[in-house]
């Protein structure tokens, strides 16, 4: 089944990264090189978990999750998501929670906060917001 999302099936993961504490952040497709001094390289595609909870699941065991306390350990064990590729992005309905699959069978479970809105995938000038209720919405990009 197609979905507004396939543009991310079988992109790798060249770069995840924390941000702003707990927020992480996945760069995918080819790499685009900073537009100023104070930026970084950015994916042609970027997942952004910054307005939730997030876990990431191998065999059942948590590698990293958004609460941890210790953020040195939580940014390189993030990295385990490199050179992985997204199978499926899919919305689990009665536990109200998105779940990204991996190629190697890696899970990552993001649950929203109270007052989070969702989370985000740019890709180009387009910005997709999944939100708390499995709704994937479209907003353009100010220029």
């Amino acid at each position: 089944m197609e979905t507004k999302l396939d543009f991310v099936y079988n992109k790798p993961v060249w770069k995840a990264w924390l941000g702003y504490r707990v927020a992480l952040f996945l760069e995918l497709g080819g790499k685009n090189p900073p537009k100023f001094a104070t930026d970084y390289e950015k994916g042609d595609y970027t997942i952004g978990l910054d307005r939730c909870d997030w876990t990431i699941y191998r065999s059942g065991e948590v590698i990293a999750d958004s609460g941890s306390e210790n953020f040195e350990k939580m940014a390189k064990d993030v990295k385990v998501l490199e050179g992985l590729s997204i199978q499926e992005i899919k919305y689990l309905g009665d536990q109200k929670e998105w779940l990204i699959q991996f190629s190697d069978g890696t899970q990552l479970n993001i649950e929203f906060f109270p007052t989070g809105s969702g989370f985000t995938i740019s890709k180009g000038e387009e910005t997709f917001i999944l939100n708390s209720t499995g709704e994937i919405q479209l907003e353009a990009q100010e220029r």
